[in-house]
């Protein structure tokens, strides 16, 4: 089952890197390097002992905000100015959420 969860890991990053390097944002060199660390790390998750939990963390914490500077870049069409307000917005949006988390959690304990 462990080997499904790291497959479907290896699937969605490389169609979000390949994405990026269609998109024009990576050039193709950079994107082969980045899709040959996503599996070298994976397999060393799975083949480590103390490192896997130090890999796991990187994924958890650096794999969102990856995705969310990514969607700020694409989307405010590298203007500094665009960049702030999208990320300010998403920031705004974040908090709510993690409120509503927050709540919902209370409610089931």
């Amino acid at each position: 089952m462990r080997f499904l969860f790291d497959l479907l890991l290896i699937i969605t990053i490389s169609v979000w890197i390949l994405g990026l390097a269609a998109q024009g944002a990576l050039r193709p060199q950079v994107a082969g390097l980045f899709l040959v660390a996503l599996v070298f790390f994976v397999a060393a998750k799975k083949a480590s002992g103390g490192l896997s939990r130090l890999i796991s963390s990187v994924f958890r914490i650096a794999l969102p905000i990856c995705a969310l500077l990514t969607f700020a870049i694409l989307y405010s069409g590298g203007s500094l100015s665009r960049m702030t307000t999208l990320l300010s917005s998403v920031l705004v949006l974040l908090v709510i959420l993690v409120g509503f988390y927050v709540m919902f959690r209370g409610l089931f304990k």
